[in-house]
């Protein structure tokens, strides 16, 4: 400033050096002027007091300097010189204050109750005009005069905005918006203060306007800033009294805590780490509930209050296995002293590694505990198994276990690792209910078995087609057919040919009719199979068209289905082997490529109860 003073001091000099030399001259005569006029170089003051008398002097130098001057005041009356001022000078220059600006406000801040922001509230703002022309109640513009965004932190509304280009003129100068704006926010949420206000648009070919600097107060119709509770309402509404044909409101949108915002993102961040938990209303629930304990001996309460603390619920030994839902056939033994830690915010099963079967763990506590903390693992053995938690730290502990064990490289510590974290909620329930825990195993084994045997029963009846399966008989399922005899019934007499299982053996002769009326002629040796346990008709193939498939028939089913030329047929049994070979032989001569084999063998084996019925009403007689 001292240096600014200075320059405006020599300028106010020149001006007065100026009066002096004008009012000195006025008593020179016309005679003296031309004798300084005479000279080479004269002063420009006393050329320019020569041209102002209008004198002529006889002095061809003196002529010549007159006429020289003359010509130059015709051509230009005015003279404009550029003045060039250095970037620091000009800076304070710029920086001398307006005759008014809004930081004279800041003595008025005194007569509110003003806002304390502990954190950092930050929203965004527009800022329209309101016209009172048409309407008394007035009527909002539908565009931005202004724009930006407001940090409330402390005392302080800090405004980072811009006026519309449309406004025009002064108000692309952004330090109006930003320098020349002192607001505050009071307690109960009003906008207070003092700013550079333009309130017309100025076109290109417009004079500009200078601001008003208007004052904000507490309006009947504002909407307060709710900064108490922002996540709940984060928007407010503060109206503007500027003159009486217009006004304006500025409004604040999505209004953020931005330390909350930060929490939440960091909470975000943290919980898409959680592989192992579902999240919900901040509730971690643990996604490996995939392993049952199963109990193969009574567990052992611990009584003794030495070794008891408050905290440890139903503490116990227990004895049994961890089975997998996903693989039922791979057990893992599990002997261990437990119980239920006492936490009404998390459900955690705390296990003491001691225990033989929990060595693949114990080996790794030191490691353990210099990775993931001594939170779910202490010195003294015992570890946490955390199913459910509202505690994001002891959900991040929990997950920095299973990784841990995941990338050890240690297969049967990990395989354990999974099996009692997956198992921790079976074994809470058994702890708080094992009675009812053993008897819904036994249910559940009684269930699982009726579901192994009814997949077992899906299998055969897709392997055995050609049966219908009652229990554990096997009734055959193809269309009925009838012997229907020709000729007369030859009894094998001679105890030479007999044997004792080939009852009713005789050489018969007839038709075999099925479904479709066709006939097939039938005459052969035959005997019913002595065994009660199922209806088995014994043929001797001779020269029908099955016997050609002797060879590749026993290749596929066995070397004794056509022993000495003899074909056996079932009906109903109760043997799966002697059913599984009545499929076989099914299948063969269906797939044998032999029409005529195969209707024959389809023939034979659906008149196998008819012509068993046959036999015996024959010998009966």
């Amino acid at each position: 400033m001292t240096f600014i003073k200075n320059v405006l001091g020599f300028l106010i000099l020149l001006c007065i050096i100026g009066n002096v030399n004008a009012g000195y001259l006025d008593d020179w005569s016309d005679d003296a002027l031309c004798g300084w006029l005479d000279n080479p170089s004269p002063p420009e003051h006393i050329v320019e007091e020569a041209i102002k008398r209008g004198i002529s002097c006889p002095g061809e130098a003196a002529s010549k300097h007159l006429i020289e001057s003359a010509q130059s005041s015709t051509t230009s009356k005015i003279k404009i010189y550029d003045i060039i001022f250095s970037e620091e000078l000009l800076e304070e220059l710029l920086a001398i204050p307006p005759e008014e600006n809004a930081s004279d406000f800041s003595k008025n801040f005194k007569n509110y109750r003003l806002a304390f922001i502990q954190d950092e509230i930050v929203c965004g703002f527009n800022l329209r005009r309101i016209v009172y022309e048409n309407k008394a109640e007035g009527e909002i513009e539908g565009w931005d005069m202004a724009y930006g965004s407001i940090t409330f932190k402390g005392l302080n509304a800090d405004f980072k905005g811009t006026w519309s280009k449309n406004m025009g003129g002064l108000s692309s100068d952004s330090r109006y918006f930003n320098d020349e704006i002192n607001i505050k926010l009071t307690k109960d949420g009003h906008l207070v203060g003092k700013m550079a206000y333009f309130t017309h648009t100025i076109d290109s070919d417009e004079a500009p306007r200078k601001p008003l600097f208007i004052e904000i107060t507490k309006h009947p119709k504002t909407k307060p800033l709710n900064y108490k509770n922002i996540n709940l309402d984060n928007s407010a509404e503060f109206w503007i009294d500027v003159e009486d044909w217009a006004g304006g409101i500025m409004s604040l949108f999505q209004c953020k805590d931005r330390k909350k915002e930060m929490q939440e993102e960091m909470l975000i961040a943290k919980i898409s780490e959680l592989s192992i938990f579902n999240t919900s209303d901040q509730v971690f629930s643990l996604k490996l509930n995939n392993v049952d304990f199963i109990e193969t001996k009574p567990y052992e309460l611990e009584r003794s209050e030495e070794y008891l603390k408050p905290f440890q619920i139903h503490k116990s030994v227990v004895f049994g296995k961890l089975n997998s839902k996903a693989n039922g056939t791979e057990m893992i033994d599990f002997v261990a002293l437990v119980f239920k830690q006492a936490d009404n915010q998390e459900e955690k099963l705390v296990i003491n590694l001691d225990a033989p079967t929990l060595e693949p763990l114990s080996r790794h506590s030191d490691l353990l505990r210099q990775e993931c903390g001594k939170d779910l693992i202490d010195q003294w053995g015992w570890m946490g198994f955390i199913t459910k938690t509202n505690n994001i730290n002891s959900a991040t502990n929990q997950q920095c276990h299973y990784d841990y064990f995941k990338e050890a490289n240690d297969k049967e510590s990990w395989e354990l690792f999974q099996a009692a974290l997956g198992g921790a909620n079976s074994i809470l329930d058994y702890l708080q209910n094992p009675k009812k825990i053993a008897t819904k195993q036994d249910q559940e084994k009684a269930n699982n078995r009726v579901a192994i045997q009814a997949e077992k029963a899906t299998k055969l009846k897709e392997e055995l087609s050609i049966f219908e399966i009652d229990g554990e008989t096997f009734n055959l399922a193809l269309g009925k057919g009838d012997f229907i005899e020709t000729g007369p019934f030859e009894l094998e007499r001679s105890e030479e040919y007999l044997q004792p299982y080939q009852l009713h053996k005789a050489f018969v002769q007839g038709n075999l009719r099925l479904n479709s009326n066709k006939k097939i002629k039938f005459k052969t040796l035959v005997f019913k199979h002595a065994d009660t346990k199922e209806k088995k008709l014994v043929i001797h193939v001779g020269e029908m068209s099955l016997e050609r498939h002797s060879d590749s028939l026993q290749k596929k089913c066995g070397p004794k289905v056509m022993e000495w030329g003899w074909l056996s047929f079932i009906s109903q049994t109760n043997d799966i082997v002697n059913a599984r070979s009545q499929q076989c032989i099914h299948d063969y001569f269906k797939e044998a490529n032999d029409k005529e084999s195969f209707e024959l063998f389809k023939a034979v084996l659906s008149g196998t109860d008819s012509i068993l019925d046959y036999l015996k009403a024959e010998v009966i007689e």
